[in-house]
C-alpha cells in the first residue's frame, strides 16, 4: 500500500502546450477525486504519521475526561448532514468533547449552522485500529416516507409500518428493521386483494392464507405478481435464521417493495382514469366543422 501511494516526484516539464496542460490537470483532479473516494478506507488500515505523510488531514477534537484532564484526539470526520433538519452542513464545535478512557469513546457537541434550524447535537465516536471514526449522531429527527393517495386509500396501515420500520432503520437498529419492512409488505398485499374482491369468504380466506400463496394465485398483474413475489423472498430473509439471499440487503428489499407500491399505483390511477372517461365524448354541434355540417346535410336530404 505504501509503495503504490507514495508521493509522486516532480516532473521537470518543457514546451507543454495548452492541451497537454488541460490533460494534465484532468490527471490531477482524477486522482484528487480517488483520494477522496478512498480516504475512509485508508484511514481505517493507517496511522497517523502515515496520513500526515500523505497529507490527509484528518479533523482535531480537543476533549477532557472525567478528571478534568484535558487533551486531543483526531477523529476521521465531522458530521456533513445535521440529523435534526437533514441539510447537508459544516457544523460548529462547541466547546470540547467528553472522553471516556474506560470505553475509548467521545462524545462531541455539535450546532447547526443553518438559521432555519441552528439546533445542538452530540456526534459519537469510536475507537477502532487506534483511529477515532464517527459512530452515530443524536439525536435523530426520523424522516417518514410519503406515499401515494391511492396507497393510503388502500391500505392505510402500510405506511403506518412502513415508518416505524424506516425509522427503526435511521436509528441503526438494522437486525429489527427487516421484519418490520417484510410486515408492511404483507400489510400492503393483501390491503390491495382484500380491495379487489367483493366475496367476503374470499376475503376471510386471503386473511389467512400464507402471502407467498396470495401472491401466486391471487394477483392478475404479472409484473406485480413478480416483484412482490421477490420482495417477499428477501422480507423473508430478515425473518428466518438463515438467509437464502446471501448477495442482498435491506436496500433491495425496499427497492422492491417501492416497485410493488409504483405498479399497485399504476394500476389504481388506471382504473380511475378509465372509470372517469370511460368513453369519447361525440362532437357539438358548435364544434363542428363548414365541411361536416354540409355533409350531414346531403345525408338528410337523401
Amino acid at each position: 500500500m505504501d509503495e503504490e501511494l507514495r508521493p509522486l516526484k516532480k516532473i521537470e516539464c518543457t514546451n507543454i502546450n495548452e492541451r497537454g496542460l488541460s490533460m494534465l490537470c484532468d490527471i490531477v483532479l482524477i486522482f484528487k477525486q480517488i483520494k477522496d473516494i478512498l480516504k475512509v478506507e485508508i484511514i481505517k488500515k493507517w496511522n497517523v504519521n502515515k496520513l500526515i505523510k500523505y497529507n490527509i488531514v484528518m479533523p482535531i477534537i480537543q476533549y477532557t475526561d472525567k478528571n478534568n484532564k484535558t487533551g486531543s484526539l483526531n477523529v476521521s470526520e465531522f458530521p456533513d448532514e445535521c440529523p435534526m433538519c437533514h441539510k447537508g452542513i459544516k457544523p460548529i464545535l462547541f466547546g470540547k468533547a467528553f472522553w471516556s478512557s474506560i470505553n475509548a469513546k467521545m462524545q462531541a457537541i455539535f450546532i447547526c449552522p443553518r438559521e432555519e434550524c441552528y439546533r445542538v447535537f452530540i456526534g459519537f465516536y469510536a475507537e477502532a485500529m487506534g483511529q477515532y471514526f464517527l459512530s452515530h449522531l443524536r439525536p435523530i429527527n426520523i424522516v417518514e416516507k410519503d406515499f401515494p393517495d391511492t396507497i393510503k386509500s388502500i391500505s392505510s396501515n402500510f405506511p403506518k409500518i412502513y415508518n416505524q420500520s424506516h425509522g427503526a432503520e435511521q436509528l441503526k437498529l438494522d437486525e429489527v428493521c427487516g421484519s418490520g419492512y417484510r410486515k408492511a409488505l404483507e400489510f400492503l398485499i393483501k390491503d390491495y386483494l382484500l380491495d379487489q374482491t367483493k366475496d367476503e369468504e374470499e376475503k376471510k380466506k386471503i386473511k389467512k392464507e400464507f402471502l407467498g400463496q396470495c401472491i401466486k394465485t391471487r394477483i392478475d398483474n404479472p409484473k406485480l405478481q413478480l416483484v412482490a413475489e421477490r420482495a417477499t423472498w428477501l422480507g423473508n430473509d430478515e425473518t428466518h435464521y438463515e438467509r437464502r439471499w446471501k448477495d442482498k440487503d435491506i436496500e433491495d428489499l425496499k427497492n422492491l417493495i417501492q416497485l410493488t407500491v409504483n405498479w399497485i399505483d399504476t394500476e389504481q390511477l388506471t382504473k380511475e382514469i378509465l372509470k372517469d372517461m370511460p368513453k369519447g365524448k361525440i362532437k357539438s354541434e358548435s364544434n363542428q366543422s363548414l365541411e361536416e355540417k354540409k355533409k350531414n346535410q346531403e345525408l338528410e336530404n337523401k
